[in-house]
């Protein structure tokens, strides 16, 4: 199943790319003959798994543009990590706790709210405890699921960001509200996921992984088990390592260089 799911990944941006070069550039990369095999394949896949992401060529153009972004009020505090470039001061705060190892992805986070499987709001952080409605943009963002088979409300946060091999290719395309070419891939995936126009959205290949489950899988009591139940549904969760004990000084720095690698090797 989890190679199935790989599958629709991977059919979703070869549409997509193909339907962003036709459309806005007038570009062939594939023709239509390959177009509506890969199409069909993806359809097939999608009734198959009972998975549909949001981004998806077969769910259409998405939400209706918007006229200006909507308040939305966090029932509990999204509230920003601190921060430390100090192996020691990791370790004396991991104690005799175990604890997870994950990348900090550099963007803009989000909320999402689902409710029998399906998405009924997308917002952003904002200040923590009231952020913006972008429902409206989740079919721009890749890796966000419109629905599966679910019961019950599924409340996660996550970060929205650009690839750097993305942001390379984009900066030289869009200008930041002074006028300027972006300076960071965060400023201009905060930029994209703020748009009133999903279409636009969709354009600056914002891409979307959760790094937190805030309701949801009851039945699990951990962290890290309810982020590898996410897969599943179709998400693709933040890299992360889990610990079963203390780890010495050198294990953690181990760690952290493994996950820089996994980043730069997955483009991230």
């Amino acid at each position: 199943m989890v190679e199935k799911r790989k599958r629709i990944n991977e059919l979703i941006e070869l549409l997509n790319e193909a339907s962003r070069a036709y459309y806005p550039e007038s570009r062939e990369i594939m023709s239509n003959f390959e177009y509506d095999k890969l199409y069909d394949e993806l359809v097939a896949l999608e009734t198959e798994t009972s998975v549909y992401l949001a981004n998806s060529p077969t769910q259409g153009v998405g939400y209706p543009p918007v006229s200006k972004l909507e308040k939305t009020v966090h029932k509990r505090s999204l509230l920003s990590l601190e921060k430390t470039k100090n192996v020691d001061e990791l370790i004396t705060f991991m104690g005799r706790k175990q604890i997870l190892l994950m990348l900090k992805l550099d963007g803009l986070t989000m909320k999402l709210t689902y409710q029998d499987g399906i998405l009924i709001e997308a917002a952003t952080r904002g200040d923590g405890d009231t952020g913006e409605i972008v429902t409206h943009n989740a079919s721009g963002i890749y890796g966000i699921p419109a629905g599966f088979p679910s019961k019950g409300r599924l409340v996660i946060t996550g970060e929205a960001f650009i690839r750097p091999s993305d942001f390379t290719e984009l900066k030289e395309r869009y200008l930041d509200s002074s006028g300027k070419k972006y300076g960071a891939g965060r400023n201009l995936a905060a930029g994209s996921v703020r748009q009133l126009a999903s279409l636009e959205c969709a354009k600056r290949k914002v891409v979307f992984m959760p790094f937190a489950v805030l309701e949801g899988f009851p039945e699990l009591k951990t962290k890290a088990a309810k982020l590898r139940k996410l897969p599943e549904l179709g998400f693709t969760p933040c890299k992360f390592f889990l610990t079963n004990r203390p780890l010495t000084r050198m294990e953690m720095e181990k760690g952290i260089q493994q996950l820089k690698s996994y980043a730069k090797e997955n483009d991230i």
